[in-house]
């Protein structure tokens, strides 16, 4: 019989202690995990923003932080989303609620 090699399964389903996470802006709130389903095109675009702030000597920032702060952005916009017929009109009714401001 061959000798085993590599991690066993208690390397991969052992506890550990959870990552520390950083807090939103503005708040100490509890943060909470989810899965975002997301198009190639909008993770290509908050790697370019990442990029982008680590420029000139910018802090490195997650993705997490940009998608929360364009939550709060969202959030503080008078956004009505009553009688919503498709995603498309999400973002126009996002678009304009943000203009309004």
């Amino acid at each position: 019989m061959p000798k085993k090699t590599g991690l066993g399964a208690e390397a991969f389903f052992a506890k550990r202690p959870a990552p520390e996470l950083e807090h939103p802006v503005g708040g100490q709130d509890k943060l909470r995990q989810t899965t975002i389903m997301l198009e190639d095109r909008h993770l290509d675009w908050l790697e370019a923003k990442m990029i982008e702030a680590r420029k000139n000597g910018g802090k490195p920032i997650r993705k997490a932080a940009l998608i929360r702060a364009l939550i709060e952005l969202a959030m503080s916009s008078p956004i009505n989303l009553a009688g919503l017929r498709s995603e498309t009109e999400v973002a126009d009714r996002l678009e304009r609620a943000i203009k309004s401001k």
